[in-house]
């Protein structure tokens, strides 16, 4: 099978990055990686979809305007654990 360079540049960030003991998929970790002077830095695989736990666990301070994740608490709104803080109704101000 032919490997993608998408795919062999996704393989190496995994397997340098990624420990299964640690908070946050593997792709939340390469979104994470603190080795800025990897050749590979810019073009790594990332994702928006990072829930705050795991920006607490690595010290880092998430982006003001990103929805971390999609999960909504039993009240149907969303808790500042998950990002957004609250849904709006259909029509509210």
């Amino acid at each position: 099978m032919k490997k993608s360079l998408r795919r062999a540049i996704n393989a190496h960030c995994k397997s340098c990055v990624y420990d299964p003991h640690s908070p946050g998929m593997w792709l939340a970790q390469v979104t994470l990686c603190p080795c800025t002077d990897c050749k590979l830095y810019e073009v790594r695989p990332t994702t928006d979809a990072i829930p705050l736990s795991v920006y607490k666990y690595y010290g880092e301070k998430p982006p003001p305007d990103s929805i971390l994740t999609l999960k909504k608490g039993p009240d149907g709104r969303f808790s500042e654990e998950t990002g957004k803080i609250e849904s709006r109704d259909e029509g509210a101000p």
